[in-house]
């Protein structure tokens, strides 16, 4: 009788992200122009690992809904800026604990042009991902060495007819009697042509119009034709009664903007 011996590998596999063993300084920029406009300005890498490192820089567009941010080829996006920049170098190597300046020229189209346009530049490690393979007690393991990204962000605004403006375009408030608490939710629209940096805050007011509860939420950017949501969680110690939620958002300009909703605590 023969006799078939079956030999079980178990393999395992795990992804390991590489730390980020440089610096760069600044990681944004945000220009006010004008048409015609030409800036030269650098950004610099500090390699901080313990030998010399490739990287490459190149640029990219930006694709924004919300809180999900996609990167995309140059061109690609309404109001892309990136098509106004040129890098150099764009492929070099640092040596340990020094310093490589990319210098940019930013030149604006001579042309009828208006609010923000905005893009990244993104910076790699110029060299191949690794992967290492090992056998103990009989398990095989692949470990993966991926290299990670950092991005500068850049925003450019050309003031000639730019427009502040936004709007709420909803405000939802449900109340769970389970836990006793409240969560609001409220979608802002920027229905200008720049950069909004708005701050928002909720209301909670009873049936006498009065404020029992103002909630701050943390500060936030959105860009033209997008919109942002916004959420106040656990709302919590509200009496019995029937309410409603003021949303405000300042995104300093000429006015504020707000929307109401009502519910009740039973």
């Amino acid at each position: 009788m023969r006799k078939v011996i079956i030999l079980l590998l178990f393999f395992t596999t795990s992804v390991c992200f590489a730390q980020e063993s440089w610096q760069i300084a600044p990681m944004s920029f945000d220009f006010h122009v004008s048409p015609g406009d030409s800036i030269n300005q650098s950004f610099s890498l500090l390699n901080q690992a313990d030998s010399t490192m490739k990287y490459r820089v190149f640029l990219s567009d930006l694709v924004v809904e919300d809180d999900q941010i996609e990167i995309t080829d140059v061109g690609e996006t309404e109001r892309s800026c990136m098509e106004w920049i040129f890098l150099s170098p764009e492929n070099f190597s640092v040596t340990p604990m020094q310093s490589q300046n990319v210098r940019f020229t930013l030149a604006i189209p001579d042309s009828n042009l208006s609010g923000t346009y905005y893009g990244v530049i993104v910076v790699e490690p110029d060299e191949e991902p690794q992967i290492g393979f090992q056998t103990q007690n009989e398990q095989s393991s692949y470990t993966i060495y991926m290299n990670i990204r950092s991005y500068i962000w850049f925003y450019v605004t050309i003031d000639q007819n730019s427009e502040n403006n936004g709007e709420i375009a909803n405000v939802t408030a449900e109340y769970n009697s389970m836990n006793d608490s409240l969560k609001v939710k409220s979608v802002f629209k920027n229905i200008g042509n720049t950069r909004l940096k708005c701050n928002s805050y909720v209301d909670i007011r009873n049936e006498l119009g009065e404020t029992v509860k103002t909630i701050e939420n943390k500060n936030f950017n959105c860009l033209p034709n997008k919109y942002k949501t916004i959420k106040f969680d656990n709302i919590i110690d509200l009496d019995k009664g029937d309410y409603s939620a003021l949303v405000v958002v300042d995104f300093l300009g000429d006015f504020l903007v707000a929307g109401e909703a009502f519910f009740n605590v039973p």
